[in-house]
């Protein structure tokens, strides 16, 4: 079984390109798959299961590669939208179907975008060259991004005690703790799923609640800060500007004018 990603080959033909999306449902195993194809996660989250018992989730910002031949089935957990090319590589072993993260997902999504809208238009050189960009893309992934579901489960376990209360003081190695990983390989995983560091994560998570919480008010600044997980008021004001430009005086100003 190749892995493309650590095999570099040889794209024999541009098939076309489609923008299409999927509502929230189950589909069973369906026939092999006719070509290969790079899929661009524009939104929602699917779950591929494959017959020989693989299985991985693609979400939004993600490249799905599915391999000529692939038999899989798919529980798509919420809308999903997606722009897929479909193309064939020159080589007759089977490939490894898989999810990479792009590390640049802006210019990934512009050249899906770029490759759906040539359908109509464009030179099959032109075609041809922006599948190996996006190929290009995977290759530069590597397969560090693919992660299982074992795995993503833990990260997703942590974002929910993050998310949960965020007046909870947990550091990170106490989050890597709870979850069975050792701090530095949780902080890799948590990047890899999320884009964001925890730490990160969870300073958003926290001045997302200060924002909400500045909507009432019979809570003074003190106590905002104290709910939100912020050790004093100046460390909260700081981190607070810090993340929206206002001081959270001024941000519950503009919400009363």
């Amino acid at each position: 079984m190749i892995d493309i990603s650590k095999n570099e080959l040889i794209i024999r033909s541009h098939e076309g390109a489609h923008k299409s999306y999927l509502d929230e449902k189950f589909i069973p195993f369906c026939r092999p798959r006719r070509c290969d194809a790079f899929v661009y996660i524009l939104g929602g989250r699917c779950l591929y299961t494959f017959t020989d018992g693989r299985s991985f989730e693609a979400k939004e910002g993600d490249i799905l590669y599915l391999s000529e031949g692939a038999v899989y089935e798919m529980h798509v957990r919420e809308r999903y939208d997606f722009i897929c090319v479909n193309f064939f590589f020159a080589a007759e072993d089977m490939r490894q179907s898989n999810v990479f993260t792009p590390k640049d997902k802006g210019s990934t999504e512009n050249r899906f975008y770029r490759a759906w809208r040539m359908q109509t238009g464009g030179s099959l050189p032109t075609k041809m060259s922006l599948t190996y960009k996006i190929y290009d893309d995977v290759i530069a992934s590597r397969t560090e991004s693919y992660l299982s579901l074992s795995h993503r489960a833990k990260i997703e376990e942590a974002m929910s005690m993050i998310t949960a209360d965020t007046r909870d003081s947990a550091s990170v190695a106490d989050l890597a703790r709870s979850v069975g990983l050792s701090e530095v390989y949780f902080r890799k995983l948590f990047k890899l799923v999320t884009g964001s560091s925890p730490s990160k994560f969870i300073t958003d998570c926290r001045v997302k609640r200060a924002k909400e919480l500045l909507f009432e008010d019979y809570l003074n600044l003190d106590e905002i800060a104290e709910r939100c997980g912020f050790s004093s008021l100046s460390y909260f004001c700081r981190v607070f500007k810090s993340s929206t430009g206002m001081t959270p005086g001024e941000f519950r100003a503009r919400l009363s004018v």
